[in-house]
């Protein structure tokens, strides 16, 4: 019986070694893929690790390990969508991130990437949306370079450069759109202002250009309208007073 009974103890301490081995085995190699970052390995060794025995140790770096393999998804995702200028959904990316990920201490430095990224997302896409506004303003396009100064000034609210061009598409359009109308008085006011803002504009200056000469055309086709109406009054007097001195010649010869 005692004979058994130390060859049951015996071999119940090499199974408890046995485990212990390999538990130390997964664990290590777990924190060793977590420094290389190969995060999708850390997470498989730690899980085998976890099998073999549960500690707090293990737990924290599995959830670690987790954690960051997602993050590291989803980064490649929001880099993939940068690199093809998709910089709305790279943002939008990083910042679900951030927001989901946030107050944990042990992601410190994978977060710290992510917010990396997403100040360099947003300065990219800043600079892509300045672009094309001027573009856009260049090409008469102020509709299109409105919605893009819009969208910078949401990022940068500050922004008075934007806040300026944002004017002046305003400014243009309203302008266009009373010169179609022919309300030359406020389209050439709106002009003039688009111009203050916008000096070199060519468009603007030809636009008001033709406002003036419409408007003077208006006025001088108004001023020789009346002064034919006058005329024809003054004819029109001139005749009853020849008619009525006929009449007293009639009749004195009577």
């Amino acid at each position: 019986m005692r004979s058994g009974g130390w060859i049951g103890i015996i071999f119940l301490f090499m199974l408890v070694a046995g485990c212990t081995g390999k538990y130390d085995d997964y664990l290590q190699k777990g924190k060793n893929s977590l420094e290389h970052e190969e995060y999708a390995k850390a997470v498989d060794y730690l899980e085998q690790a976890l099998e073999e025995k549960k500690t707090e140790e293990a737990e924290q770096l599995y959830a670690e390990a987790k954690g960051k393999s997602q993050i590291s998804k989803l980064l490649k995702e929001g880099k993939d969508q940068t690199n093809k200028k998709q910089f709305e959904e790279a943002i939008s990316i990083y910042t679900s991130i951030l927001k989901e990920h946030e107050n944990k201490e042990y992601l410190d430095s994978i977060l710290k990437e992510t917010q990396d990224l997403l100040n360099v997302t947003k300065t990219k896409y800043s600079e892509n949306l300045l672009t094309m506004a001027n573009t856009a303003i260049k090409g008469g396009e102020y509709s299109y370079a409105k919605k893009n100064l819009s969208k910078l000034l949401d990022m940068d609210i500050e922004n008075s450069e934007v806040k300026q061009l944002l004017m002046f598409c305003e400014n243009m359009i309203n302008g266009t759109k009373a010169y179609n109308n022919q309300e030359w008085d406020e389209a050439i006011s709106l002009f003039t202002v688009a111009i203050n803002t916008y000096p070199d504009h060519e468009k603007a200056i030809t636009m008001k250009k033709e406002a003036l000469d419409s408007k003077k055309s208006l006025e001088i086709a108004a001023n020789m309208t009346g002064s034919v109406n006058k005329e024809v009054e003054t004819n029109e007097v001139d005749f009853e007073e020849t008619d009525v001195s006929v009449n007293e010649d009639q009749d004195f010869q009577n």
